[in-house]
C-alpha cells in the first residue's frame, strides 16, 4: 500500500487491523489448549500492534510533512511576514502544526 502511493487506504486498513485484533483477541480463552496456535497468536498479535504503530507513524509523518509544504508554500506566495524583530508571523498553516490539526 505505502510502496503503491495508496495512503488514502491507511486510515480505513488500519480500522481493520484493529477490528481483526479486537475479534483475535476475544477468541483467546477458548484457545488456551493448544499451545502451538497460541504462540502463534501471541506472535501475529504482536505483530499486528507494532504494524499498527508503523502506520500511525506514517500517518503522522505525512501529516506533518504536509504542513510543513504548506508553510513553504505560504512563504513563497507572499503570504507570510516578519515582525520587526525578525520573528516570523505565523500562517495558518504554521498554527496548525503547533495544534497538530491535519
Amino acid at each position: 500500500m505505502l510502496a503503491a502511493g495508496a495512503l488514502g487506504d491507511a486510515e480505513a486498513l488500519a480500522r481493520d487491523k484493529t477490528a481483526f485484533l479486537a475479534r483475535l483477541e476475544s477468541a483467546w480463552p477458548g484457545l488456551e489448549r493448544v499451545a502451538a496456535l497460541r504462540e502463534g497468536l501471541t506472535g501475529l498479535i504482536e505483530d499486528a500492534r507494532r504494524n499498527e504503530r508503523l502506520l500511525h507513524a506514517v500517518r503522522d509523518g505525512f501529516a506533518a510533512a504536509r504542513r510543513r509544504i504548506e508553510a513553504l508554500e505560504a512563504t513563497r506566495a507572499g503570504a507570510v511576514a516578519y515582525a520587526r524583530d525578525g520573528s516570523r508571523i505565523t500562517s495558518p498553516a504554521d498554527a496548525c502544526g503547533r495544534t497538530k490539526c491535519a
